[in-house]
């Protein structure tokens, strides 16, 4: 089989089957033999014309709606004549000799003019055209196959009944195989438009609904309970680049529904495709800056992106190389070079950096810094090491413990061993400062919003005498950690997150990389390139029909989009469904760095 699919992707032909189109093949099949009014035909738009009535179409199906538009919007008392038109059905005898079987076909060059004239096909013999009289009278088409590299064609005669054909091989003129195929020629019925719009609607909906359900049966593998019991994560045993790399793997491979990690790579090549998709939206998006507005340096949000400097300064904890240290108390010039590094980013003393702890094991780095007499800023630091990414990539959901609502379990792994190794030390510099404020960037980002959340929900500082203090978050490039139901009623919250220009990881969950691969196996079902242009479209439609449990994370709180309209910065409040899916543009990655933000002068 992976020969046979390295072979077939050589060539143009397809031999890619889908279950699910065979099941609706003589679905639309029939269908097809309903059309839109040809030159020659009688349509009496008189009586019960579709009018401005709602298809409730969307995506792929929109090519259909304007069609039907087109001629609906004539008036009351035209009668339009078109050519009578032909369902010209091929069928090609199933057959094996030596290396050559019908299950590799497609139109050859030779007959490029009939690919706009195909209504449907399999790539294993069956072809179905709509032709004209004039068309269907001594015509024929040319179909070839290619098995093995070598191509081979013959010319089917659109005449009705059994047939036979010499099939011919490229670059061998003395190469003949008798085959034999069946044409069956019907006259095109015409039905009113409005019933050809409700049955493509409804076989619209039983496509998403089926490949939904699909889907879902194979990623659906509920929400894990949470667990109080965080010794599990703190245990002594390190976690090496081996079992990172395997957990790597692992998530990897659920995601694209493959035994070997060599998927990836036609994977990504249809990705590849998909992100010029997303390419083309956005170039062709002319209103995509409506509703921006140039930084207001006098509006509080706006000023949270003071802000990143703390964010920016956790990362120089990378420059000790050494796990779960703290660096104020180590002795020793490595561990006084990453604290002047911190100092130097942060904008601030050695005696307002109060707490400075590296990252390690199941720990995630932090510090813990003086903003202002009353202002403590808590600062943790994104992906960096090995042990981080494979945290990042941990995709499953989970119950949060304080909350009722499912997150990212490797977030919340983070959170849940930085609460309870190190909330009480925080809590007893707390007691000097008016407001806390929690910030990250990445991964840390992330983190901040949990533990943002976990403090509020739980009412930490209450709890520990600290009801004057005001505590807030401020995240840069974090992903999403909660669940939409949370995310819709959680809006009070003093929390603020900031995405720059088309930044990747804002959108990043386990749902939306369900997406993208609904995206990459519908790609591979398209026929041609008026179904690729709508893949976005259709695909959303699908998603619509997703079990909950498998749909994307979203921001708690503000979510802030800062956009570089000709080097002036813009931004603009987001909904929630704008940051749903991944969508891979050429300055996806770029856009993620942390000096987008720090570069920022207000």
């Amino acid at each position: 089989m992976l020969i046979h699919s390295l072979i077939c992707g050589l060539v143009r032909c397809s031999s890619t089957h889908d279950p699910f189109q065979e099941q609706l093949f003589d679905f639309f099949v029939n269908l097809n033999k309903f059309h839109l009014p040809d030159e020659a035909d009688e349509v009496d738009f008189t009586s019960g014309a579709p009018g401005d009535f709602d298809y409730g179409l969307s995506g792929i199906e929109q090519d259909s709606q304007s069609s039907f538009d087109s001629y609906s919007g004539t008036t009351s008392e035209t009668k339009i004549k078109r050519p009578r038109r032909f369902t010209v059905e091929i069928e090609i005898t199933p057959f094996s000799w030596g290396y050559i079987s019908n299950r590799n076909w497609c139109i050859s060059a030779r007959s490029n003019e009939y690919k706009k004239k195909l209504a449907y096909t399999f790539g294993s013999g069956n072809f179905v055209f709509s032709l004209t009289k004039e068309e269907l009278e001594g015509g024929s088409v040319i179909l070839e196959t290619t098995n093995m590299f070598k191509t081979y064609y013959g010319e089917f005669l659109f005449r009705d009944g059994q047939n036979q054909l010499s099939l011919k091989k490229v670059d061998d003129p003395e190469y003949s195989y008798e085959m034999s195929y069946t044409v069956k020629i019907s006259k095109r019925r015409i039905v009113h438009l409005k019933k050809k719009s409700a049955m493509i609607v409804k076989t619209i909906k039983a496509y998403t609904e089926s490949i939904a359900n699909m889907v879902t049966e194979k990623h659906e593998t509920g929400v894990s309970e949470s667990s109080m019991d965080v010794l599990s994560y703190t245990g002594s045993d390190k976690q090496g680049l081996f079992s990172n790399t395997l957990a790597i793997r692992r998530s990897v491979l659920v995601i694209i529904q493959s035994r070997s990690i060599l998927s990836i790579i036609p994977f990504m090549r249809k990705v590849k495709v998909i992100s010029g998709l997303y390419e083309q939206e956005y170039k062709e998006n002319v209103n995509r800056l409506n509703g921006y507005e140039i930084l207001n340096k006098e509006d509080e949000d706006i000023n949270t992106l003071k802000m990143a400097k703390y964010a920016s300064a956790a990362y120089k904890l990378e420059k000790y190389p050494e796990e779960n240290v703290n660096l104020l108390i180590a002795e020793n010039t490595k561990a006084e070079d990453a604290v002047d590094a911190i100092c130097l980013e942060a904008k601030c003393n050695r005696s307002q950096l109060l707490m400075a702890n590296t990252s390690g094991d199941s720990y995630i780095g932090f510090i813990l810094v003086e903003h202002s007499p009353d202002t403590l800023v808590l600062a943790f630091k994104g992906t960096g090491r090995m042990d981080e990414i494979a945290n990042d990539m941990n995709i499953e959901y989970i119950s949060s413990p304080y909350g009722d609502f499912y997150t990212h379990q490797g977030f919340l792994k983070y959170q849940s061993v930085f609460e309870s190794i190190w909330m009480a030390a925080i809590l007893e510099y707390a007691k000097k400062y008016k407001n806390i404020v929690i910030t990250g960037h990445s991964l840390g980002g992330s983190v901040a919003q949990l533990c943002y959340v976990s403090m509020v929900e739980q009412n930490i500082l209450g709890e520990r005498g600290l009801k004057q203090t005001g505590i807030s978050c401020v995240s840069f490039s974090p992903a999403p950690t909660v669940d939409r139901e949370w995310a819709n009623k959680q809006q009070g919250y003093n929390m603020v997150s900031w995405v720059y220009e088309n930044d990747v990881v804002p959108q990043a969950s386990k749902g939306s990389a369900i997406f993208l691969k609904v995206c990459v196996d519908e790609l591979g079902r398209s026929l041609n390139e008026q179904s690729k242009k709508h893949l976005l479209e259709k695909c959303r439609g699908i998603r619509n029909n997703f079990n909950e449990k498998i749909n994307p994370l979203f921001h708690p709180g503000r979510v802030y989009h800062l956009a570089n309209d000709e080097e002036v910065l813009k931004t603009k409040q987001l909904g929630l469904d704008d940051l749903i899916e991944i969508k891979l543009l050429s300055s996806s990655i770029s856009d993620h760095g942390i000096t987008n933000f720090t570069t920022i002068e207000l």
